[in-house]
């Protein structure tokens, strides 16, 4: 590697300014060499394992410059998760490989020359930013993305629940919550630390991560555990495999230094699966979590909620973490630190404008910070305004993100409440019970207070100080909700669910 030795001491000289690490990529796509080097602390959008694909002066002596575009080009079209995040490290002039800054890839090329003005200059961290920054739109560099769950330097606001859990590795923990408000995110940056910070690298197959989505039947659960330490499989076919799994989690613990950590999302359909089987599965995995062999991690929505509040659960020996909305500081966070990163400023008025428009809701936020860097991506400006905001607001985004978000996270019976409750700015238990009773329906105080819970939980509504008083997270979100459908159809659609559940 002494051909590459001014490349690497570049590459050193940024992981020290970033505090992190890098690795050598073995996976050998060409006769080009490749660094994975976390990027995470520049908080833009580069992974913990960026690629950095180095070129030598002996690649460009060895090799014509057409067929070391292609070369790149190609690492390019694998490595690349989105244009813009990849890095190629050359050793002389980059000139040849413009058009590979530019669309599709719009990977950052750093040549001979960026590399002495980066390691001259007094702070090297911000000079690669700005580079970055210059060389690359900011919709490539935006850490928001409402749509899918998000780790490491696009994780925001969670800070507190992170370190609960990793620090009590002896407590299991049910978390619960809205549709889109965080749980997947949350255990994958829990995950992500622990693979990456926490444990030994020998120890990483302590981890595994289990989607129960559609979950049918507990054999696919077995043979994927299995698959996971690749072994011990013929004892995985034996009739009395319920009596075993405890003896085998057992052993992986002892051959990998330690209880091992399920992961578990999306864990609604296991438990509708666990009571329609006298909860074999989650009745073992308590077990082996009590005898100190495992920590379970799970998410879920609406059924986990209610599974915790039953009396003979085997979920009872974990604790609940319920998620929310941010609070207002997690949430100007949310806003500021991302913009700060892309050099971004912030007009008087704006974030206050987002805090009232989301409520804390982190999808909502998400939406937000990703509509505003289009915009000023569009238009060349590094400065958000309220005049933005209008314009976010007219063109229907935000407003069909607060519809969505309502219909996914509400029953029929909730919904016709948000409709009938959305103009007032305080209501109470004896007020959900009066609107009942207009409609003829008799519920419980202990059912009232379990809509209004769930309401909570997915940020919909908020609890005033420790008293039952409520009042909507989104006013806007409520107000939108009567241009849905008249009160007339909810309520049909309401007195509907009720009877159906009494059957």
């Amino acid at each position: 590697m002494d051909e590459l030795n001014m490349l690497f001491q570049f590459i050193d000289t940024l992981t020290r300014q970033l505090e992190t690490d890098y690795s050598l990529d073995h996976e050998k796509l060409s006769d080009l060499t490749v660094c994975l080097v976390d990027l995470s602390p520049l908080r833009l959008r580069f992974s913990p394992d960026t690629p950095f694909i180095l070129i030598s002066a002996e690649n460009i002596v060895r090799f014509k410059e057409l067929e070391l575009y292609n070369l790149v080009a190609e690492e390019l079209k694998v490595r690349q998760t989105l244009p813009g995040s990849a890095v190629v490290l050359i050793e002389g002039s980059g000139a040849f490989l413009e058009a590979l800054g530019k669309d599709p890839y719009w990977a950052v090329i750093i040549d001979e020359e960026d590399i002495n003005v980066i390691q001259k200059h007094n702070n090297p961290k911000r000079a690669i930013a700005d580079l970055f920054r210059s060389l690359v739109p900011l919709r490539f560099l935006s850490p928001y993305e409402p749509f899918q769950s998000v780790i490491g330097s696009q994780f925001y606001g969670r800070t507190f629940e992170v370190n609960q859990i990793l620090t009590r590795p002896r407590d299991s923990f049910a978390i619960f919550g809205g549709r889109k408000i965080g749980k997947t995110s949350l255990l994958k940056e829990i995950r992500r630390k622990l693979v990456t910070k926490l444990l030994p690298k020998e120890q990483i197959k302590r981890v595994i991560w289990y989607d129960f989505w559609g979950h049918k039947s507990d054999e696919a659960f077995y043979a994927e555990i299995v698959r996971h330490f690749g072994e011990g499989f013929p004892k995985l076919i034996r009739p009395d495999f319920a009596s075993y799994f405890p003896r085998f989690i057992e052993k992986m613990k002892g051959t990998y230094g330690g209880p091992i950590f399920f992961f578990f999302d999306e864990v609604d359909d296991l438990i509708l699966h666990e009571r329609e089987t006298n909860y074999q599965l989650l009745g073992l995995l308590k077990r082996i979590a009590q005898a100190g062999h495992c920590q379970l991690l799970m998410a879920g929505f609406r059924l986990l909620s209610e599974e915790l509040n039953r009396h003979a659960t085997p979920l009872n020996f974990m604790r609940p973490l319920s998620l929310s909305n941010l609070n207002r500081e997690q949430t100007l966070s949310m806003i500021k630190d991302p913009m700060s990163s892309l050099s971004i400023l912030i007009d008087r008025g704006v974030l206050s404008e987002i805090l009232n428009n989301t409520g804390g809701h982190p999808h909502l936020v998400q939406v937000y910070g990703q509509s505003l860097i289009e915009l000023l991506d569009k238009s060349d400006e590094r400065k958000v305004t309220l005049n933005h905001l209008r314009e976010i607001k007219q063109r229907g985004q935000l407003y069909d993100s607060l519809i969505d978000s309502l219909i996914e996270n509400t029953s029929d019976l909730e919904f016709a409440l948000v409709i009938s409750l959305s103009d007032m700015e305080e209501f109470t238990l004896e007020t959900i019970d009066s609107l009942l009773d207009e409609h003829n329906i008799n519920l419980q105080v202990r059912q009232i207070r379990q809509i209004c819970r769930s309401l909570e939980n997915t940020g919909i509504i908020a609890r005033r100080g420790n008293s039952d008083n409520y009042q909507f997270s989104v006013p806007l979100q409520s107000a939108l909700a009567r241009s849905v459908a008249s009160p007339e159809f909810v309520w049909r659609k309401a007195i509907r669910q009720v009877e159906l559940n009494k059957s």
